[in-house]
């Protein structure tokens, strides 16, 4: 950092440095008024050079209790200075016509809403809810009701589970502008490895979709891998139909889906898939984000069910094999492919998961780490449908978290 920046980085721990050695991860000294105007006049200016974009999004650094301690900032909210640079940034912008809009988010330390200050111009801006730290396994009541929220505190908050609580603190931000509002959402990131077999992922869009809706959210951006189409499109069909289509039964989804993905063989497939959900269940797989909470990975129960895995997807594979001969639509053999591919994908990481589950974490992470090794041979074949390395940075969370070693191996 150059000696004549150093007074706008955040202060931390009485230092003002990189957070964690990192610019995107790092916020600045927000109380600072030079510092505001610095960021203001970039963002004027990024807005003049590019009239193309009508909704420009504002956000702070990334990360979470990384907020500055000097003694002015101390004294209100990161919010509360937020909006103090979303107001100097609109009057930029409306000293120069320009008529892009603003998009600000609640996020980490932003889900709390300002105490002192209020957006001067809503007509500007766009709120922007963003839930990482939100549990996948549920989709709960989303009306503003519940116990008290809990207060805020500089740089040493935990944040919710619960979705619903999330959409409380986003009240409090209509209080301070009432904007239009839409939500950036994390399915497609690590949380859809969590489901084998993509039933569970799909049902939670759906929920998820028509709750947003019925509390007022006009859409949802999707934070994820584009490559999330293993074992098939489901989860992403369901997602966008639902976005359009508020009357659509679920049920009405899954058959026009599979029987176009899959033919005539379409029901067993969809059967099929929801035991691998079931199995592998995505509550003894989910991590909310930034949690800290222990996990306990043991259950002979669990290791039990796992066992379950190789023969079901033996007889499956078998059966794709056969259907694919049949002379029939392209879509149908590639479709019945990648389910292949995806039978052996599960085998694997039921093996290692039952040694996790019965306590053997020295072998189920050994295991865990050979079958990604083996696995990743297949990769060239199906890189367009899935995310080899995020998959295995996300079950590695799950199922690993205290293992740092990793594949030693290109994956080939």
């Amino acid at each position: 950092v150059p000696e004549d920046a150093k007074e706008f980085i955040a202060m931390m721990n009485g230092e003002r440095k990189l957070y964690r050695g990192q610019p995107i991860n790092t916020n600045f000294c927000m109380s600072n008024p030079k510092a505001r105007k610095r960021v203001a006049d970039y963002v004027a200016n990024y807005a003049q050079g590019h009239s193309n974009i009508d909704y420009l999004h504002v956000w702070l650094a990334d990360a979470n209790n990384n907020h500055c301690e000097c003694s002015e900032c101390v004294k209100k909210l990161p919010s509360d200075f937020y909006v103090a640079l979303l107001s100097e940034i609109d009057e930029t912008l409306t000293d120069e016509n320009i008529k892009t809009r603003i998009v600000f988010i609640a996020y980490m330390d932003t889900a709390w809403a300002p105490l002192f200050e209020k957006i001067k111009n809503p007509d500007r801006f766009v709120l922007l809810l963003a839930a990482i730290t939100r549990d996948y396994t549920e989709t709960p009541d989303m009306s503003a009701s519940g116990g008290e929220l809990p207060k805020f505190v500089l740089n040493k908050n935990v944040f919710p589970s619960d979705l619903g609580d999330y959409i409380r603190y986003s009240e409090g931000w209509q209080e301070t502008a009432f904007t239009p509002k839409f939500c950036y959402e994390y399915h497609f990131w690590i949380h859809q490895y969590y489901d084998f077999g993509g039933i569970r992922l799909a049902e939670r869009l759906y929920e998820d979709v028509r709750a947003y809706r019925d509390a007022g959210f006009f859409g949802i951006i999707q934070d994820g891998s584009q490559r999330s189409f293993f074992p098939n499109g489901f989860p992403f069909y369901v997602y966008s139909r639902a976005m359009y289509d508020k009357e659509v039964s679920f049920e009405e989804l899954r058959e026009d889906y599979f029987s176009h993905a899959y033919g005539e063989n379409w029901r067993e497939i969809s059967d099929y898939l929801e035991k691998i959900s079931d199995i592998f269940d995505v509550k003894y797989l989910e991590v909310p984000h930034r949690s800290t909470a222990a996990r306990n990975l043991i259950s002979p129960k669990r290791a039990e069910a796992l066992k379950e895995i190789a023969p079901l997807c033996a007889e499956m594979a078998k059966k794709l094999r056969a259907w694919r001969k049949v002379p029939q639509k392209r879509i149908f053999s590639l479709s019945m492919r990648i389910l292949e591919l995806h039978a052996e994908y599960c085998v694997g990481l039921a093996e290692s998961m039952i040694l996790t589950a019965e306590g053997k974490a020295d072998e189920a992470f050994d295991a865990f780490n050979s079958h990604f090794d083996s696995f990743g041979a297949h990769e060239f074949e199906i890189e367009r449908y899935f995310d080899h390395h995020l998959a295995y940075s996300a079950l590695k969370r799950s199922l690993h978290p205290g293992k740092n070693r990793i594949i030693t191996e290109e994956i080939g």
